[in-house]
């Protein structure tokens, strides 16, 4: 990390600067939790730092809390570490992909954290993370790494506009999805898509997609989508939403990455149906292992 203090009052924050100090404060983050979790708890987050999980109804708060969450961890998955697949920022805000990996047994699983930043606290250097969503779920592991994390397409880093294109386009496709959640599928995917309901199974192919929507598209029409946050950089893009109804609701993440016509070619969806309706259990695969949840 580099020594850069906080801006004085009045002077108008460097987003390069700031984009540079979360992008290595997420590569320390990924780095020390391999050697040292508590290391990088006290390094990562802020002492208030608050966190919420995307489908569950865990919450930290404070500093103390997410130790004692950190050994809770360190029990059930020996000589962890979390590899980045990806991370987009948007100063202060900040979504990172990861793979977590257990050498003890060989087994990999996915998590997906929606990261706020606070500016540097008095007489300290570097940034820390005051708020967080995160996604885990280790009771869907994998012993296949490919498996596991699914397709990953990379960014082609074209430029498409800046932070208000893609909160217009996520806020577009959600007005026709919520309309008509098939006919905004076939408008929005390209020729070729591959879907990940990652941690669980992957669809290719266009037709095979268009089923799934088609197939759930009666459950999805009776549920509402608001959208709390959008991170977009080049062919990427990431969407923190809730769905649900008046007596059911959960959070997910959808990432989409676009392809040269700005249609999607791939979308990957952290989500629990079984917080929707019972009719989604179908599109998940039994469980291989009854494992707690994080």
């Amino acid at each position: 990390m580099s020594g850069a203090t906080a801006p004085i009052p009045g002077e108008q924050a460097d987003p390069g600067r700031e984009r540079s100090e979360i992008l290595s404060l997420a590569i320390r983050f990924a780095d020390l939790w391999a050697v040292d979790p508590h290391q990088m708890a006290d390094e990562t987050y802020a002492p208030s730092i608050h966190m919420e999980s995307m489908a569950k109804t865990t919450v930290v708060d404070g500093i103390d809390m997410l130790h004692r969450l950190e050994d809770r961890l360190a029990t059930m998955v020996p000589e962890h570490r979390h590899e980045l697949v990806r991370v987009l920022v948007d100063p202060p805000e900040a979504f990172l992909e990861t793979t977590v990996v257990s050498p003890t047994t060989g087994e990999y699983a996915q998590a997906a954290l929606w990261w706020r930043v606070g500016e540097p606290a008095a007489g300290q250097a570097v940034r820390q993370v005051v708020d967080e969503v995160g996604w885990f779920d280790w009771a869907h592991r994998r012993a296949d790494s490919t498996a596991s994390r699914g397709t990953v397409p990379p960014d082609d880093r074209r430029w498409r506009g800046g932070t208000d294109w893609y909160h217009r386009l996520v806020s577009e496709a959600v007005a026709a999805f919520s309309a008509d959640p098939a006919a905004a599928a076939s408008r929005y995917l390209c020729a070729d898509p591959v879907a990940t309901h990652v941690g669980h199974t992957e669809i290719s192919g266009r037709g095979p997609v268009l089923d799934v929507v088609e197939r759930f598209s009666a459950v999805l029409s009776r549920c509402r989508i608001e959208v709390s946050r959008v991170i977009g950089d080049g062919a990427v893009v990431a969407v923190l939403f809730t769905l649900g109804n008046a007596t059911t609701q959960t959070r997910g993440t959808l990432v989409a990455t676009l392809d040269a016509d700005g249609a999607a070619h791939s979308v990957r969806l952290y989500l629990d149906w079984d917080h929707v309706a019972a009719d989604c259990q179908a599109l998940v695969p039994p469980r291989s292992d009854p494992a707690a949840d994080h």
